[in-house]
């Protein structure tokens, strides 16, 4: 009825018929401090599911430890019950790994097949000098932290001839007799170590390198050197890659919902894998006691990386509050210190991240890389044990092997991706480094299990922690990748000068001869079509 309306009238229209006057993606409120609206750690809810959590690795320890002493002595139902403890557990586990190579494939595509090579190299830079930076820094604190305490001046060289004479059957039996076996039996270099990372890279067959039959692990760093030249395969086509691009990008949100309802499923899963893990586990306090001093250190120097190191270098990079990021990488630390694997934590770190804030083309390639190449609490923990394995012998180290220990334990940590049975393994190499006797690894083994599963969560915080500092110093944003995606579409224009020319990156199609019929045809004279 009338074309101009009161400001009055403005003001009393509905909230919904107002203009937005937060458009402008700068004028949003920070991420960091309170995740977006709709996703599935809004604060009331992620906190629910931390508590969660952390109660169900509590109450699953409490419990195996009681099932331990309750059912010691009586074999023949020990198999029985451990089985059907640990059932929703392996089920949780074999979930998770199972969603590892769809998602880290369809998240890795659909994201970089829309960035530029500058945008993707910048980010790439910051994110390998953050690995080896936190790396090397770890392998020090280690250091530093061993050689002030002197774990090992307690112990003999005795205790170790006694663990692996299998004096201490939990240091010798089973499993870990097979481990110790095949560490010493065919002991590899760094040289080794960093070699079979290279091969790595290009997988001679994908299938092989996505089968976890193959030395029991996943071939995860080929398989992102895969997708990586994909990706930019798919970008260089423009509009013909567009349904390659399509399929991925609805994967991976079909995965991501996967990935949303098998998260409620987590608390149950942790307490039942900590249940199994301690009810399979004899005379744990026992073992507990006579290194309690070496598992303490090692325990102390993952919680000043952890809760010192890493958060300070946040705050020094980006002056942003560092613990209002890590009370919501709470939930994969509380999953990676009950699965005991990055790797299978991974669906669940990329969903923080994303629901953090940051760039999904970001986490899409920093949280699947840092889960391969990225162990601040392995690098941390191989110095400790290199370091007190000589103090249980005697052997005083100099600065030379100290510095060897710390550089080999940061190349072991690297290249553990490539290397089967990698936390042992690679510290054979550190051994090996400072010419230590290989040996004495045994006495290490009744709490290893235990301190993986310390370090795996401080490795999955430098991975997320990672990701939001390369988030803020070097951002990867979503109308960049836009504006790349419709250049890329662009260049697949048709040139009517002379013929029909496309142009594909700079590279061209199938030239083919000219003919006229008017003229006699000139054989010299070439234009490219399309296939």
């Amino acid at each position: 009825a009338s074309s101009s309306s009161s400001p009055a009238d403005i003001q009393m229209q509905p909230d919904d018929e107002q203009p937005n006057p937060t458009t402008d993606p700068s004028e949003q409120p920070n991420p960091q401090t309170q995740p977006p609206p709709g996703c599935y750690c809004r604060r009331e809810t992620y906190l629910n599911m931390v508590s969660l959590t952390v109660t169900g690795a509590v109450i699953g320890g409490i419990v195996g430890c009681l099932l331990s002493g309750a059912l010691e002595g009586k074999e023949e139902n020990n198999g029985v019950i451990h089985t059907l403890i640990g059932l929703p557990g392996e089920l949780f586990i074999r979930a998770l790994r199972g969603l590892v190579l769809p998602l880290v494939a369809s998240t890795m595509i659909s994201s970089l097949a829309g960035l530029n090579l500058g945008t993707l190299g910048k980010s790439g830079l910051y994110t390998v000098i953050y690995f080896v930076g936190t790396l090397l820094i770890a392998a020090c604190e280690g250091l530093i932290l061993v050689l002030l305490i002197r774990p090992g001046s307690r112990l003999t060289s005795q205790h170790v001839e006694d663990h692996h004479a299998g004096m201490v059957p939990s240091a010798s039996s089973g499993v870990q007799a097979e481990l110790i076996e095949k560490a010493t039996s065919k002991p590899l270099t760094a040289l080794d170590a960093m070699v079979g990372l290279t091969l790595s890279l290009t997988p001679s067959n994908l299938v092989d390198a996505a089968s976890e039959h193959i030395d029991g692990k996943l071939n995860l760093l080929g398989i992102m050197v895969f997708c990586i030249v994909l990706a930019g395969s798919v970008n260089a086509l423009g509009e013909e890659g567009k349904p390659v691009l399509d399929f991925f990008t609805a994967l991976s949100k079909c995965l991501m919902v996967v990935v949303r309802v098998l998260l409620y499923a987590t608390p149950i899963g942790i307490a039942s894998l900590v249940a199994h893990r301690f009810a399979t586990t004899p005379n744990l306090l026992q073992v507990l006691q006579q290194l309690a001093l070496y598992f303490c250190t090692v325990l102390v120097g993952q919680i000043i990386h952890g809760a010192v190191t890493l958060p300070l270098i946040f705050f020094l990079m980006t002056r942003k509050n560092p613990y209002k990021i890590l009370r919501y990488l709470l939930h994969p630390m509380a999953t990676a210190w009950g699965t005991g694997s990055s790797v299978a934590t991974l669906p669940v770190t990329m969903r923080t991240c994303e629901d953090l804030g940051v760039s999904p083309h970001l986490t899409h390639f920093v949280c699947p890389l840092g889960a391969t190449v990225n162990m601040n609490g392995t690098a941390l923990y191989e110095a400790i044990a290199a370091v007190f394995i000589a103090q249980v012998y005697n052997n005083s180290l100099d600065g030379g092997q100290a510095v060897m220990i710390a550089v080999t334990a940061v190349l072991a940590a690297i290249g553990a991706a490539a290397i089967p049975q990698a936390g042992l393994v690679t510290l054979v190499m550190v051994l090996q480094s400072a010419k230590l006797p290989v040996e004495a690894i045994s006495i290490l083994l009744p709490v290893d299990w235990l301190l993986d599963r310390f370090r795996t969560s401080i490795n999955v915080e430098g991975d997320a922690l990672g990701c939001n500092l390369i988030h803020h110093i070097a951002p990867i944003r979503v109308e960049d990748t836009q504006q790349n995606l419709s250049r890329s579409a662009s260049s697949a224009s048709i040139d009517t000068n002379g013929g029909a020319r496309r142009q594909l990156g700079g590279v061209p199609d199938i030239a083919m001869p000219t003919t006229n019929t008017q003229d006699p045809p000139v054989v010299d004279s070439y234009v490219t079509v399309s296939p």
